[in-house]
């Protein structure tokens, strides 16, 4: 059997399954008076976001700049959408809001970079130039973002070193924690 690309339903359909959609960049944007982002990231209960704005362009594989607005304002986080803008009844992390949430639209997220015990503040970015333009505390909870600014808050996030930890309490020998690091023991 030959398909016809001119008939309704054949060809053309089975082409758009060859033509990747290119990637696009996202922020998705809280309020910490409104959300306690800090305990879903550390509990590991983010798997979604509220999608009030571009919910016909948001799709899987975009990647997303997670950015907190506040005193503390920054990124806390980058993440990949995993499934795009639906209706769901109830999120793993619904109690942590501290106002009602009225939306159900929501897309699927998948936390790549978690930042929040290091996050990417504002002010510390404020110089760079290709941030320069990024669109943030504006009010809102979706914004476009560029390729650019993602790699740059990525390349950022890797080059941050990590919060460094006791396991169990820091107990007596804590005063040599940084002879031991600088030696590659920890």
């Amino acid at each position: 059997m030959t398909l016809n690309e001119n008939q309704p339903g054949r060809g053309s359909d089975i082409s758009a399954f060859n033509e990747s959609s290119p990637t696009s960049y996202w922020i998705f944007q809280c309020s910490p008076k409104a959300f306690d982002i800090e305990t879903a990231l550390r509990t590991g209960v983010l798997d979604d976001w509220t999608i009030s704005a571009h919910k016909g362009r948001i799709k899987t594989g975009d990647k997303v700049i997670i950015w907190v607005t506040g005193e503390n304002s920054g990124c806390y986080a980058l993440a990949e959408i995993v499934y795009e803008p639906r209706i769901v009844d109830s999120s793993d992390d619904d109690s942590l809001w501290k106002v009602e949430n009225t939306n159900s639209l929501k897309a699927g997220i998948r936390i790549t970079h978690n930042l929040v015990e290091r996050p990417i503040l504002k002010e510390n970015i404020a110089n760079i130039p290709a941030l320069s333009d990024l669109k943030v505390g504006n009010q809102g909870t979706n914004f476009t973002a560029t390729e650019t600014e993602f790699e740059v808050l990525r390349r950022i996030a890797e080059n941050n070193p990590s919060a460094r930890y006791w396991i169990y309490a820091p107990g007596e020998n804590a005063r040599l924690w940084d002879e031991f690091y600088d030696n590659g023991i920890m």
